[in-house]
């Protein structure tokens, strides 16, 4: 979750957030590791490693961003960080990250390079540039991506894709409207508190998109990547 995006009273319930959280959670690569040490890279907030600690399906987290102030400090067993060596961990969760980053295969490449072998990958971005709108300028975004985008920049960056796919493709009808209406001149976030019937509504539009990986669009792509060699 973004630092600037701060105006939800609790994220993980939020739709949007609770519905990326689940590929998240269900990805096969935890089971790569019996003691699940992460690095949440470009953190934020750290939403997701907070509930995968509090589930306990990770022992260990780092998380790093560059926004935060102190260079060290740690909290309800999370090591927050402005930098880190990438050696020693088992899992690398980079949600919402890629896109920030102007040259994106040199950064993801460095974190490549310092990571173990076999060590996991599970990588999100915003997909689709016929999205692109006042929202990504507001978020500084530098791109959106396809899948076959995705795919390329992470086997470059010396990983081996497991499965990448678009999600939130059941409401990407909603989505492009709302885009194509606002377009690039209201810049700022589309995330914010909803009612109780349109989050119980978005809820049950999003629940087939779980299974329903085979369509080529979405709002965005999850990826699933480890480093063999």
């Amino acid at each position: 979750m973004d630092l600037i995006e701060n105006e939800l009273k609790d994220p993980i319930k939020h739709w949007y957030y609770r519905h990326k959280f689940w590929f998240v959670r269900h990805s096969k690569l935890w089971k790569l590791s019996a003691d699940c040490s992460l690095v949440d890279i470009g953190a934020g907030s750290a939403l997701f490693s907070k509930e995968l600690l509090r589930q306990g399906v990770v022992n260990n987290v780092v998380a790093v961003d560059t926004g935060y102030q102190n260079d060290l400090a740690k909290l309800n067993g999370i090591l927050y960080c402005r930098s880190t060596n990438y050696s020693g961990f088992s899992h690398f969760l980079l949600t919402d990250v890629l896109e920030h980053i102007e040259d994106d295969k040199t950064f993801l490449t460095h974190i490549v390079t310092e990571a173990e072998i076999d060590s996991a990958f599970l990588i999100t971005v915003p997909a689709m540039m016929s999205l692109w709108s006042g929202h990504d300028i507001y978020l500084k975004h530098y791109k959106r991506y396809t899948r076959s985008e995705l795919i390329t920049l992470v086997e470059k960056s010396g990983l081996k894709v497991h499965s990448a796919r678009y999600t939130y493709s059941t409401v990407f009808p909603v989505a492009f409207i709302q885009r194509k209406i606002q377009g690039k001149k209201v810049i700022n976030s589309h995330l914010k508190e909803d009612g109780f019937l349109l989050s119980s509504l978005l809820r049950i539009a999003l629940l087939p998109d779980r299974w329903l990986g085979f369509i080529p669009f979405g709002v965005s792509i999850f990826l699933e990547a480890t480093k063999n060699e």
